[in-house]
This record gives structure tokens, C-alpha cells and sequence, in this order.
């Protein structure tokens, strides 16, 4: 074989492959069809460009401070300028509001199962409440998945171990800045 017939068995090549692709294409595209047509789908349906976009949920309120102008969202460590204050009095926005109808800290404590019982002792910081408890059969772990169910969002960064069986768990209720800090037992199972 020779250069000649070598490139006319190409071409016949090339022949056959555009013959081919032409009936499988012509299948192809009435499976196509027959499908769209079934489950009814639309031109953007098929052919959009735009990415879904998975909507954010917002990650609570926003934090601002009044002398300096920085904020903080909620999120990871507390900035020196609201550690240890009461986060109500830094609150942007209309998101924050003493609704009436809004549970106290308090009846949250008691819809958590913990009794809101606030020795003065125990509180040495303004808008800050401990209260103590005895959580039985309770370790660390399910308290904070039991906070989190009931609607409290636990903080990491406030969960102390003070020695015997006793933590301390910092709770924001519902997200909107209000510190409470709860003192308890936890008692292990036997």
C-alpha cells in the first residue's frame, strides 16, 4: 500500500465515521425530545447557564461598636470591644427588639428543663445569669445537643469544665445577643 491508497481509505474512513454519527445523532436527538416531552421540561430547563444557588440562611444578628465602628456578625471569637458585655446594647439593625411576646430568659431556661433560679453570688456581670443544676445521666455532649434542639445556640468558646462534674455553658437565646450563662452538674452515667 501506498501513500495514495492510503488516503483514500482515509477519506472513505472519514465517509463512513460522518454516515455513522449522522444516524446515531438522529437517534439520539428523538430519545432527547421523547424525553423532554415526558417530563415536560422547558428551553432554560435544559439549557440554562445560571448555577443553582443554595440560599443563605443569615448567620444571626450583626454587632456594632458605637465608639469604634467595627462589627462583628456573631460568629467565631468575641472581639475584645463586647467580651463580657451584654451583646443586646450592640445589636444593628430592627433585628433585636423587647417584644412582649418574646420568651424571657428565664421561661427559656425553664422550657430547657433548668430550673431559673439566680443566686446573686453568681452573677457577677451585668446581663449575665448562672444557675445551677443537677443534669442526670447528662454529659457535656447531649447538653449541648439538647440546648441547640430547644432553640438556644450554644457557645464552644464558653463551655468551662470548673472541677467535680461542674461546667459553666454559655447559651445566646435564639441568636439575638442575649448572654446567659449556665452553671450546672453534670452527672455521668453510671
Amino acid at each position: 500500500m501506498d501513500y495514495r491508497d492510503l488516503l483514500a481509505k482515509a477519506a472513505e474512513l472519514d465517509r463512513q465515521i460522518a454516515l455513522a454519527r449522522e444516524v446515531e445523532a438522529a437517534g439520539a436527538l428523538a430519545e432527547i425530545k421523547a424525553r423532554v416531552a415526558e417530563f415536560g421540561f422547558t428551553v432554560e430547563d435544559v439549557f440554562s447557564t445560571k448555577k443553582a444557588r443554595k440560599e443563605r440562611k443569615r448567620s444571626g444578628p450583626t454587632y456594632r461598636d458605637p465608639e469604634s465602628g467595627a462589627t462583628w456578625s456573631g460568629m467565631g471569637r468575641e472581639p475584645g470591644w463586647i467580651k463580657g458585655k451584654n451583646r443586646a446594647a450592640f445589636v444593628v439593625g430592627d433585628e433585636y427588639s423587647a417584644s412582649e411576646n418574646r420568651e424571657s430568659p428565664i421561661e427559656q431556661l425553664e422550657s430547657l428543663g433548668l430550673p431559673a433560679t439566680f443566686p446573686a453570688a453568681l452573677m457577677p456581670e451585668a446581663g449575665s445569669r448562672f444557675v445551677s443544676d443537677c443534669v442526670m445521666g447528662m454529659d457535656k455532649m447531649a447538653l449541648m445537643k439538647l440546648a441547640r434542639d430547644r432553640g438556644f445556640m450554644p457557645s464552644w468558646s464558653r463551655l468551662a469544665h470548673l472541677g467535680a462534674g461542674v461546667y459553666e455553658l454559655g447559651l445566646t437565646i435564639d441568636g439575638r445577643g442575649v448572654p446567659l450563662l449556665v452553671r450546672m452538674k453534670v452527672v455521668e452515667p453510671a
